[in-house]
């Protein structure tokens, strides 16, 4: 009886040891996999060529030809008026 408890021992730690194997291949590939991912789409990873930011040419027009000064989208703002505090 001895002969065939030992097989079953040894057995069921080759099983064991095999599962932890899997375990921790699996986490690594997990884990590379997630960290070329990561990588790939970060924020800064530009994709094409940069172009400058610009105002679009309508608001360029409207900039040269005086169009935004004071009075003409909307009245001028007064200061506030000074309030002192009674008794």
């Amino acid at each position: 009886m001895m002969p065939s408890r030992e097989s079953r021992i040894e057995a069921a730690r080759r099983r064991a040891y095999r599962a932890k194997l899997v375990v921790a291949a699996t986490g690594a590939l997990v884990f590379a996999a997630s960290m070329a991912l990561a990588r790939a789409n970060q924020v800064g990873h530009v994709r094409h060529t940069v172009q400058q930011l610009t105002a679009p040419r309508s608001f360029q027009a409207a900039v040269r030809s005086g169009q935004l000064r004071g009075g003409v989208v909307a009245p001028p703002q007064a200061p506030p008026s000074a309030v002192t505090a009674s008794s």
